[in-house]
Parts: C-alpha cells; sequence; structure tokens
C-alpha cells in the first residue's frame, strides 16, 4: 500500500525503547557505553563543565494555518520537485477516485509523472492509492488503488478532519514556532500509542489518527504532514540499519531532533527528553551511530546538522507540565526540601515563582495545573498559578496524570483504576 511505502523497514523498528521512571527529576538512563562514543572518565580528573545554554535571539512566529490539502511540503519541494499545476490534476483525480485521468495539456513524461507519483504518496490520506502508469500514447494516465474504495474515503475524510482539528489547537493564532512545535509533539506523543508488536496493522499516519495507535514512522509522517501545514521544515531521519525513525525540524534558525515514538513509549507526553536533541545528544539515546533524511525507499540526502541546546534543560526532568499560552513550564523542584511546583520561562528557562504546593505528578490544562498532593496522600488537587490557589479536585488517591485531547487522565495505578477530568 502507498502508505507503508517504508514498511520493509517500519517492520524492522527496535520493539524495545527506553523506559523511563515517572516522578522528580533524575539521572537519565543512557544506552550502554559500547553502543556510542563517550568521554573516558578519568577518577580526580577535572570534568568537562556542562555547555551553557544558548538561546537564538531569532524568533520565528507562524502565522495561523489552515487546512491546505493541495501543500507541498519542504521535502516534496526540495528533494522530490513535482510539476505542481500537474501534481494538483492528478491529486483532484485520486481524491475522485478516477482511473483515467488525460494529461496531454502538461506535455509530461515518465520522469514528470514519478515525481507527482512520489509526492501523493506522502498525502497520508489516500490509503486507497497505489500508484500511476503513463499510457504508452505519453498522454493517458492510468491511477492505480487498492483495497475498499468505499472505506478509504471515509478513512480520507476522517483523517483530515482530525488533522484539521489539530492544526486549530497548535496553529490556530500567531504564535512562536517553538513552542507551537512542542505543542504538536505533545499533543501527539499523549494521544497516540506506540504500536511495537502488531506488525503493518497499526503502520503509518493514516493509523496513527484514525486509531490512535501507529508505529515509529507513523509517528515520523504524522510530525511531517502537520508540520508541513503549519510552514515548519521538517525531514524525517533514519538511522543507517534503518531500526529507528524520527524527525529533524528546523526551530528558529537551529536543526534539532525530535523522537515522538520513543517519547510515546517512555513518558506519554508527560516529558520531553527527546525532543530538541542535537546530534551529540541524540547519540546517547539513539542505537543508530549515523543517519540520514528522505525516505528509506527513494531519494535520500544528509540530514541537517543538529548542534543547538536551547532545549537541554528540558531533558533532565521526568515530568513536565506546559502553559503553552502562558509561555511557561512546571516541573518539581527537587533541589531543596520536599517537592514543590517550579514554573520556568518556555523560552529562556528562567526560574520563576515556586510554589508551596507538593507534587508528585504535574498536568496543564485550561488554565490550570493538576497535581498529586504529596503532602495529602496523593489526593487530586489544582492550582490556579497566577492567584497560588490550590483546591481539590476529587477525593482520589493519584499515581500519574496525563493531558490529552478530551481532559486530564488521573490513574490509580495501584488500583487499576482510571479518571477523566474534563473541566468547563
Amino acid at each position: 500500500m502507498a502508505r507503508n511505502l517504508y514498511r520493509w523497514c517500519a517492520a524492522a523498528l527496535c520493539a524495545s525503547l527506553l523506559v523511563t521512571a515517572a516522578c522528580a527529576p533524575q539521572e537519565e538512563e543512557l544506552l550502554p557505553e559500547d553502543e556510542y562514543q563517550v568521554n573516558e572518565v578519568i577518577p580526580g580528573a577535572q570534568q568537562d563543565e556542562p555547555e551553557p545554554v544558548v538561546v537564538p535571539e531569532q524568533e520565528d512566529k507562524l502565522t495561523p494555518a489552515g487546512y491546505d490539502m493541495y501543500k507541498l511540503g519542504y521535502f516534496a519541494k526540495e528533494h522530490i520537485g513535482p510539476d505542481e499545476a500537474l501534481y494538483k490534476a492528478v491529486f483532484d483525480a485520486v481524491q475522485e477516485q478516477k482511473t483515467e485521468l488525460d494529461i496531454s495539456a502538461f506535455g509530461a513524461d515518465r520522469e514528470a509523472v514519478e515525481k507527482v507519483a512520489q509526492a501523493l504518496e506522502d498525502c497520508y490520506e489516500f490509503g486507497y492509492f497505489a500508484g500511476l502508469e503513463l499510457g504508452e500514447d505519453g498522454k493517458t494516465l492510468s491511477i492505480l488503488y487498492e483495497g475498499d474504495l468505499e472505506q478509504g474515503k471515509q478513512d480520507r475524510d476522517a483523517f483530515r478532519a482530525r488533522v484539521s482539528e489539530i492544526l486549530q489547537v497548535v496553529a490556530g493564532q500567531e504564535r512562536p514556532a517553538a513552542s507551537a512545535v512542542m505543542e504538536l509533539y505533545q499533543y501527539l506523543c499523549a494521544n497516540i500509542t506506540l504500536d511495537t508488536e502488531s506488525g503493518e496493522t497499526y503502520s503509518g499516519a493514516l493509523h496513527g489518527l484514525l486509531d490512535g495507535r501507529t508505529d515509529a514512522l507513523g509517528f515520523a509522517q504524522l510530525m511531517r504532514y502537520l508540520l508541513d501545514q503549519m510552514g515548519v521544515e521538517v525531514h524525517i531521519t533514519f538511522g543507517e540499519d534503518i531500526k529507528d525513525v524520527w524527525n529533524t525540524v528546523k526551530i528558529d534558525g537551529e536543526y534539532f531532533h525530535l523522537d515522538a515514538a520513543r517519547e510515546a513509549e517512555a513518558d506519554a507526553g508527560q516529558a520531553y527528553k527527546y525532543f530538541g536533541l542535537s546530534d551529540k545528544e541524540f547519540l546517547k539515546r539513539a542505537a543508530a551511530a549515523s543517519w540520514s533524511s528522505g525516505k528509506a525507499e527513494g531519494v535520500t540526502y544528509e540530514t541537517p546538522a543538529a548542534t543547538g541546546n536551547r532545549f537541554t534543560p528540558l531533558q533532565g526532568y521526568n515530568i513536565i507540565a506546559v502553559d503553552f499560552a502562558g509561555e511557561r513550564y512546571y516541573t518539581i523542584d527537587t533541589s531543596g526540601e520536599g517537592t514543590p511546583i517550579a514554573a520556568y520561562d518556555l523560552r529562556t528557562h528562567e526560574k520563576g515563582t515556586v510554589y508551596t504546593a507538593q507534587a508528585a505528578n504535574l498536568a496543564f490544562y485550561k488554565g490550570l495545573l493538576y497535581f498529586s498532593d504529596t503532602a495529602d496522600g496523593l489526593k487530586l488537587k489544582s492550582l490556579e498559578p497566577e492567584s497560588e490557589t490550590v483546591a481539590a479536585v476529587a477525593d482520589l488517591e493519584v499515581t500519574r496524570l496525563l493531558c490529552k485531547a478530551d481532559g486530564v487522565y488521573a490513574y490509580d495505578d495501584v488500583r487499576g483504576e482510571e479518571t477523566i477530568i474534563k473541566p468547563e
């Protein structure tokens, strides 16, 4: 199937991903030292100081992005380069599920048709699209399909509806590009489950949005599809042995690696341990020693170098709750006594208010910070950050909190209970 263009490599994805413990910041468990390059630690020798975090002066702004089904993203424009008029004509034909199209007016050859076919393979809503064939006359284009076409139409429309909903959340108004990318990443990690066992059943972007479950390739495809819609330069990147698939994204003039699949598996949107990694940081967290971008089958190219460290402070926390509108994030401060909640500037990481509330888990939703109160038997409370007002939410003992699209999910893992909090 077209949406499974990477099928052969997706089946080889690592089923064993890093899993991290929840609660306060701690030293992250990395891969064995023989799987990546490390500096030898000599007892008594002076160790290198952590590099100071550098926040670029450039701050890109995103203008409101509505869904444009014809939009060609960075990869399609820069590395495939289809004739856009021909692409749109064929796109419309695939949308209408036509089997033939007269393209004599375009004067297209087989190379031009192949470029359009490659671009359409990345229109993940067309799960039924199977390829193009140019007739011997050079004028008639045969369009190939597979599967249940009526179901394919329904899936296409449902996929586009979900994309529109997500874009309204993360790109419905002008905002800094960095926070928009972070929110999209958190949204996908929290609302889609990484599937590591069922093979092709939950493969690709289409299943990710429609079934809430997909493989690592599906996460990478969704990040690229949605960031293309938002006008952010994004690449699908894969290791030299095709065991890992992730994204490389340009934010404020710098490139960073984002591995949403690993984050979803390890933290389900509670943290940013695999967000905004430099090449050096990524080598410590992935099995791949080298990588490239593009398509595993097809066009590949050298991945832009990721050298920035502006997101490094985020990677040290096991739990982060983000107020994207207020451009702040909250975590649990373990630098002193107890486990108070601390606020930080989302861009500069400057520490702000340290609240008296003691927490083991955090989730931010619709202006309120939800937490399990360690001073009150892990009961679920809410904190209004500006007034610092704390209120009881429910008589629940909470061991884990997740912020999803439809509310805050509170879990008591000891009793196996789940409660959904949906504030008005």
